[in-house]
């Protein structure tokens, strides 16, 4: 039996059938009971009622062999709400499992991985960026029948927030219950994907290797890391170069990044240039020494770091290291703490 705060929209997916038999010519069976139920299992999985009337409907025309997207509002060009989603800025995406409504502006792409991944990049608004990720359908199809591009600013609703494990960190994941809507005009955000920066904060917890003292191609169109110094994988039989870098995991307490200082940043933060990492090599034989030494004066160590947000890792362009406070800075708070009512 439908419930009855179900019946109207079960009744809106017939009347949205029914439009489609009409003007398309084509028959199309449905069983009420059938869609009632799939309705329930959506409004059990918190889904707003309206957005289950989308996805039910676009899956029944589309199996009758017909465009659903004709009868189903599925993507558009202006500011429309769908539900009753509350709208979040990508600073304030904590919890997981939560049906949102998003705007930001595409950032970033990467290449689909795994397979039956559609499109997977970054969305940012003035708070900061999150990981997107569209899915395809069980049969295959993309779901917002829309393809993002870099650049572009768009409105998602309903969007569920999911943590992407590999980053610890929160993405947004794409259904087809999504209506994807682009904002063009004074309604687009204003974020240059070619400039856009965002500092993050946090801890360095661990490093990672290839560090410290390093051999990398000479060609200024490639500049890897190899590990073999007469050989580059991309570029052949080459000369490699000594370079300085510092490979570090930051911890904020709810994400990490990889990142990666350059020689200049490392001798900034960690005290050691790179004329002074020869040194080092020569004096013990030894190129560990030099690892040996960054993690000894970063290990522990509090960062800001302002770049490029990846997602898992981050590109930085600039750093500051946060002194801690002092004995007397301590001794002082206390102070003002005692003279608290």
């Amino acid at each position: 039996m439908t419930d009855k705060n179900h019946q109207e929209h079960v009744d809106d997916i017939l009347e949205i059938v029914d439009t489609a038999e009409t003007e398309t010519g084509t028959t199309i069976n449905v069983d009420e009971a059938e869609i009632a139920d799939r309705l329930d299992k959506f409004v059990q999985k918190r889904m707003e009622p309206e957005d289950g009337v989308r996805v039910i409907a676009k899956e029944i025309i589309r199996d009758a062999g017909e465009d659903p997207y004709k009868f189903v509002r599925g993507s558009g060009t202006g500011r429309q709400a769908s539900g009753s989603n509350e709208q979040l800025v990508a600073g304030d995406i904590e919890e997981e499992g939560r049906w949102i409504a998003f705007e930001g502006t595409v950032i970033d792409l990467n290449d689909p991985n795994p397979e039956g991944m559609i499109q997977t990049g970054r969305l940012a608004d003035d708070t900061g960026s999150i990981r997107f990720t569209i899915w395809e359908t069980s049969d295959g199809q993309n779901p917002i029948d829309i393809s993002l591009e870099i650049g572009e600013s768009y409105r998602v609703n309903p969007v569920v927030t999911n943590l992407y494990e590999e980053a610890e960190q929160m993405e947004l994941n794409f259904r087809e219950v999504s209506e994807v809507t682009k904002l063009e005009g004074d309604d687009a955000l204003d974020i240059d994907p070619d400039t856009y920066t965002e500092t993050v904060s946090g801890t360095i917890i661990d490093f990672q290797d290839p560090m410290g003292l390093v051999d990398r191609c000479p060609n200024n169109d490639c500049g890897r890391v190899v590990k073999q110094r007469d050989h580059c994988p991309d570029c052949g039989d080459i000369e490699a170069e000594i370079d300085l870098r510092t490979k570090a995991i930051l911890d904020d307490g709810e994400a990490t990044w990889v990142i990666i200082l350059d020689a200049d940043q490392t001798a900034q933060e960690a005290n050691l240039t790179l004329e002074d990492a020869e040194e080092l090599v020569r004096e013990h034989n030894d190129r560990n020494v030099v690892d040996q030494y960054i993690e000894a004066q970063l290990h522990g160590e509090y960062l800001h770091v302002h770049g490029m947000n990846h997602g898992r890792n981050f590109s930085v362009e600039s750093t500051e290291l946060i002194e801690p406070p002092s004995v007397s800075d301590l001794a002082t708070i206390r102070e003002h703490l005692m003279e608290l009512p």
